[in-house]
């Protein structure tokens, strides 16, 4: 027994030598065990999503029923959502945020089919709206396209001149999801000739008195029996509280009826004035006037809430009588008033009275500064 048996030790010390094309065969192993591994990982996570999406589609298809989407709008539904790639079809129908999200991609590619083509899939996409109740303007939120706005408001732009800036302006007289049809643009005097192959600024205002600016261009002039414009329409909106673009410097002392929230409490209403008889007076001074209010300097303090109106001055612009600002923000450059109830026709004369005392250098530096995208 002790003869037949060596120590295992010895017997190791007298194995063969591995040939190199066994060292080969062991290093691949070793190399293809993690890819195959990995391999099943991805397979199974990427078998997993197929049922996720295939999953969703099917929800998709239920909240379209519901909505009582005949065939065809059903089918353009889901060709939406194949387009946009969009990891969960159901939240097409289910929100304005993705149906105008999946929108966007989906105009984009109806562009490349024929026109007759393109407006029949238009006219699927506006009986989804009305059926899904996906309203083009959301009062909860600021706007996060330019298919929120609204038929009658307007659309500005602004224009180098020799003489500086030229406010142009337009009144939209149709919407859909292809594009925002508007009249002619126009200054105050005569109408103006869009390039089709320059992008322009566009501005508007919201119903809460906020500035936006897009990039928009001419899609289609139509000039048969009737002669209007059809604008690309803008799937990225710019705001900037801090840093309107609709800004001019001023230097008009003004006197303005006081309510203090401190004396009458927080949220006041603009109505307050119709029950005091006669509130104090302040006389300040106008240094900032913009879209959306304006900025005074004042030697005591103001506080946040408190309201303003506008009582007279100094050759002020008529637009401003009787105006009611909130003050929103006070800090060292003074007390920054937020505009409220400014109808459409007062902030078209204000809008044009800025425009006019605007600089070209200015808005280019305006135009410049990053700001917030929805």
């Amino acid at each position: 027994m002790k003869d037949g048996y060596g120590p295992v030790l010895k017997m190791l010390g007298q194995r063969t030598e591995s040939s190199s094309t066994d060292m080969t065969w062991v290093a691949l192993v070793l190399l293809i065990l993690p890819i195959i591994l990995l391999l099943g990982n991805y397979l199974r996570h990427y078998l997993q999503k197929r049922r996720n999406i295939a999953y969703s589609f099917d929800q998709l298809e239920k909240i379209g029923s519901e909505k009582q989407l005949n065939y065809l709008e059903q089918s353009v539904v889901s060709q939406m959502a194949t387009i946009a790639h969009m990891s969960n079809p159901a939240f097409l129908l289910s929100s304005i945020e993705g149906f105008d999200h999946s929108v966007s991609i989906w105009v984009k590619y109806l562009m490349q089919q024929p026109w007759q083509n393109m407006d029949a899939q238009i006219a699927h996409l506006v009986s989804i709206r009305k059926k899904a109740n996906l309203r083009y303007l959301s009062p909860e939120r600021p706007p996060v396209s330019t298919r929120e706005l609204n038929i009658d408001q307007k659309i500005y732009s602004l224009a180098a001149s020799q003489k500086g800036l030229k406010l142009i302006y337009a009144k939209i007289i149709d919407l859909d999801d292809l594009c925002i049809t508007t009249s002619l643009f126009q200054t105050d005097r005569q109408k103006v000739h869009l390039s089709k192959n320059h992008d322009i600024w566009g501005f508007f205002w919201s119903e809460g008195g906020m500035e936006f600016r897009f990039r928009t261009r001419l899609l289609k002039e139509i000039n048969h029996v009737a002669h209007y414009l059809m604008l690309y329409h803008g799937d990225e909106l710019f705001h900037d509280t801090e840093w309107e673009m609709f800004t001019c410097q001023q230097d008009i002392e003004l006197v303005v009826d006081w309510v203090s929230n401190l004396e009458h409490g927080t949220n006041l209403s603009p109505n307050i004035y119709d029950r005091i008889e006669t509130p104090p007076t302040l006389v300040v001074n106008l240094n900032q006037l913009s879209s959306s209010g304006f900025t005074l300097s004042f030697d005591k303090k103001l506080e946040i809430d408190d309201l303003l109106r506008v009582r007279g001055g100094n050759q002020i612009p008529a637009f401003l009588a009787d105006r009611i600002g909130r003050v929103i923000k006070v800090s060292e450059e003074g007390v920054f008033c937020r505009f409220l109830k400014i109808d459409h026709e007062t902030r078209h004369d204000m809008i044009t009275y800025i425009a006019k005392n605007m600089s070209v250098a200015s808005f280019a530096q305006r135009l410049k500064k990053p700001a917030k995208r929805f």
